[in-house]
């Protein structure tokens, strides 16, 4: 069985406190309601959610048959209740700067969406239905705007491996100071196709045996309105720390093909290198081969070789001698024709 041990303390009091304030805030916005609408004759409570730059839809659904002469819709800011439009009979007026060109109503008026939503739109909208016998009906709707959540880093801490199993400790965070989310952990076996739900909290620590090292851990933070993931693979973490015993024999087993190739290819690198290095042998005249022989003349020239009358070293120079000069000339023979 899978053993899984989790800092569920600390993961469990974040997420506690993320659901008691979003619970709060909207307790709050129907108090606040509730005080803004006294004295009106009925009053509808609601609340929205929306994402930055996004849209946000509010509609009323009358419960009977009203014959409305006119309808306002208002906005607090601050505290303050500013008349944003305005709708009498077929004619109608923006009041507000900033909502004009942002604003779309249906046609009956029970609808008004709100494009492009800014941070600053967030608050009480309020619409009041006057009839034309003088009845009012007022509708009042809380919109929070949210900002899209940042895609999440997951942090691999304190990995310690032992003979059977793998223990780390995984710590999902975002980039940036976004209040009010949730964090959740699924994951998934290297054959599943969907996520297993995990664990809430940012915080998590597991003790995984190596034959589950397949598996896929995912980190999902979320807010009303948007959520992003990250995820991360438990052969990436534990194979820092050492190998599973498959992975093992594997590597012997090629560190031992790897010496057999190599003490195979040294006696043949040897022998070609000591090849080289012998002198090479004049090749051997074969008995066979036919002998080549060149014939040899001899020629002789007399030459007499003048000598001065005068004296020689002290002595009467000698008489004129003749001298003979031998000299050879070799010639190839010519090829005999057949």
């Amino acid at each position: 069985m899978l053993h899984i041990s989790f800092t569920s303390q600390l993961s469990d009091r974040v997420s506690r406190c993320c659901c008691i304030i979003m619970k709060l805030e909207i307790f709050l916005s129907f108090l606040l309601l509730a005080v803004l609408t006294l004295g009106g004759e009925a009053i509808v409570q609601d609340s929205k959610s929306a994402l930055l730059h996004g849209d946000v839809t509010i509609s009323y659904v009358p419960t009977e048959k009203m014959d409305i002469a006119s309808s306002t819709w208002k906005f607090d800011r601050n505290g303050e209740q500013i008349t944003i439009l305005t709708i009498n009979g077929n004619s109608e007026y923006v009041y507000d700067s900033e909502f004009k060109g942002r604003l779309q109503k249906s046609e009956d008026s029970f609808t008004l969406t709100i494009r492009d939503l800014t941070m600053e739109d967030a608050g009480i909208y309020r619409i009041d239905f006057v009839q034309k016998n003088g009845k009012t009906i007022s509708y009042s709707c809380n919109v929070t705007v949210y900002e899209p959540v940042p895609k999440p880093n997951i942090e691999k801490n304190d990995v310690r491996k032992t003979n059977d199993q793998c223990n780390f400790t995984l710590h999902c965070s975002v980039p940036s100071n976004i209040s009010n989310l949730v964090y959740e952990w699924k994951y998934r076996d290297g054959n599943s196709a969907e996520y297993q739900p995990y664990h809430n909290g940012s915080t998590i620590l597991l003790s995984l045996p190596l034959d589950h090292q397949d598996m896929e851990i995912l980190c999902v933070v979320r807010n009303p309105v948007n959520a992003t993931s990250s995820f991360i693979q438990v052969q990436e973490i534990c194979k820092f720390s050492g190998s599973t015993p498959g992975r093992s024999h594997m590597a012997i087993l090629i560190s031992v093909l790897t010496l057999v190739l190599i003490s195979l290819f040294i006696p043949i690198i040897f022998i070609r290198l000591t090849k080289k290095c012998e002198p090479k042998k004049e090749p051997k005249q074969s008995i066979n081969e036919e002998l080549n022989y060149i014939e040899v003349t001899t020629h002789r020239r007399d030459l007499i070789i003048p000598m001065e009358d005068a004296e020689y070293m002290g002595t009467p120079a000698p008489q004129k001698c003749k001298a003979e000069t031998l000299y050879t000339m070799l010639q190839h023979p010519q090829p005999k024709h057949t």
